[in-house]
């Protein structure tokens, strides 16, 4: 069994693999909950994985188990595009939402109320 030394105590490979993927199924389940800091939650899964890969040594290879953390990470990084992108289409609703309040103000008739009446 391949192990890892630490300064305390001895853990296995396979443990410490174990717990990281718990780490990452916990940051990931925290994605559907309103109000979540999901910057911070996808920094943690991102950071299971990536130790997860960094952990198995070159000469004792795990593929199976390194492939399931590389599909984690892809995933992460899946998400954390969707995010950038969710966040960028916010910001122009919000900008189109203040040009037409200001076009408003500014007593500009709107399309918009020219085909509603």
């Amino acid at each position: 069994m391949s192990c890892l030394i630490g300064p305390k105590n001895t853990i296995t490979i396979e443990e410490t693999m174990s717990t990281l993927k718990g780490d990452y199924d916990r940051h990931m389940a925290d994605w559907s909950r309103p109000n979540s800091d999901k910057a911070r939650m996808l920094r943690g899964a991102e950071n299971a994985a990536d130790c997860a890969l960094n952990i198995i040594p070159l000469r004792q290879r795990d593929w199976p188990r390194e492939a399931q953390f590389r599909r984690l990470r892809a995933h992460v990084y899946t998400l954390q595009n969707k995010m950038r992108k969710a966040e960028a289409d916010t910001a122009r609703a919000e900008e189109v939402e203040k040009r037409i309040k200001e076009r408003e103000e500014a007593g500009e008739t709107l399309v918009k109320d020219v085909v509603g009446s």
